[in-house]
């Protein structure tokens, strides 16, 4: 047991997040993807350095309520706290998603020698899982890109009011939605041409502010279409047939594509349109149908549930006469052994007097 908090815990991993998105963020910045006036990118530093001093704060925290004899503390969702030593033997804390044996980086600091940063590092690449690291890195970049939308785009803003629509309603018009890699590589595609997903991929990581200020106009105009009732799944389209797929939950468009079946874009439109009405037809005959067959289980389990009872109840009555016979064979059995006695005692009184043998006529 740790004894940490579990407050703690999350405080710390949540400001770990905060700290690395702001980083990107800045990275961002910096290599050209996104464009900043001198106002915007000093506010953006200061919330990286704000950032950074609490992180600092909750890791001397954390490192201070650490017990000596466990150096390692999971956190939620599969991250992990570690204590270690770098080069110049000073105390430090890494804040790791772990797939792996997570006991292969444990040291007993009353035991044992402390983990050091060198061997820290040459076993993390075997601790780690890379697709779990490439949803964190995505998730960190849609954050960033949030941050950067929100700084360059400041009338979608969240204004207070006592009664407006929520976040979720109006598609987060208070702060955009994130985009996924693969939406990312998908508009590559489609909108720019490029064939390879691998290389698509490529160009939209190498120019993701312009390609995802892109997505978010195009998306701004998209008509929501149809929302799937069983996952609330959105599908919206836009005035060139795009069809985004938007996760309401997650605030998230999570891929994109063209709806083309060959013909004038009107007419491909219009095809859309006609088979949403199909699709909305055809859920409602099925909860029609989903509806009757409820009535008909229901009525079906109940006659189920009488026949059952009928067989425990003869079932019953069939171990009542197994037990009756049970009793008749026992008399039966008693009366056999009187019978056989009876008869061993003739003989053996004969056996006295009279000797039994087999005669042969010849």
């Amino acid at each position: 047991m740790s004894g940490i908090d579990d407050n703690l815990k999350e405080v710390l991993l949540e400001t770990k997040c905060n700290h690395d998105y702001l980083c990107l963020a800045v990275k961002l910045v910096e290599d050209g993807t996104y464009k900043l006036d001198k106002q915007q990118g000093v506010t953006l530093l200061r919330k990286k350095s704000k950032a950074m001093e609490e992180l600092r704060s909750l890791t001397k925290q954390f490192l201070e309520t650490m017990p000596l004899t466990s150096n390692v503390v999971g956190l939620p969702k599969g991250w992990c706290a570690i204590r270690y030593f770098d080069g110049q033997l000073n105390m430090q804390l890494a804040i790791e998603h772990i797939a792996g044996d997570v006991d292969l980086l444990r040291r007993n600091g009353r035991e044992e020698n402390e983990l050091t940063e060198s061997v820290l590092n040459s076993l993390l690449p075997g601790l780690q899982n890379g697709e779990d690291l490439e949803d964190i890195e995505e998730e960190l970049y849609n954050r960033a890109r949030v941050e950067l939308w929100k700084l360059t785009e400041p009338e979608h803003q969240p204004e207070e009011a006592e009664d407006g629509p929520s976040e979720s309603e109006e598609y987060s018009k208070s702060r955009p939605p994130g985009i996924t890699n693969h939406a990312g590589q998908r508009y590559a595609q489609r909108r720019m041409g490029i064939p390879s997903e691998q290389r698509a991929l490529e160009h939209f990581k190498a120019n993701s502010g312009r390609i995802v200020s892109l997505i978010l106009q195009e998306f701004a105009s998209a008509v929501l279409l149809w929302t799937d009732p069983e996952d609330g799944t959105e599908y919206l389209m836009d005035d060139n047939n795009t069809m985004f797929v938007y996760a309401p939950k997650d605030n998230t468009i999570v891929t994109l594509f063209e709806s083309d079946f060959g013909f004038a874009k009107h007419i491909n439109r219009q095809i859309v349109l006609d088979q949403i009405r199909e699709i909305s037809k055809a859920y409602d005959d099925y909860l029609c149908c989903a509806q009757g067959h409820m009535d008909v289980q229901d009525m079906c389990q109940q006659q189920i549930q009488d026949v059952d009872n009928e067989i425990a109840a003869l079932k019953a009555q069939i171990d009542v006469l197994k037990s009756k016979k049970a009793v008749v064979t026992g008399e039966l059995d008693e009366s056999n052994k009187v019978v056989k006695a009876t008869r061993a005692r003739y003989d053996a009184e004969c056996g006295k007097v009279f000797k039994k043998f087999n005669a042969t006529m010849r």
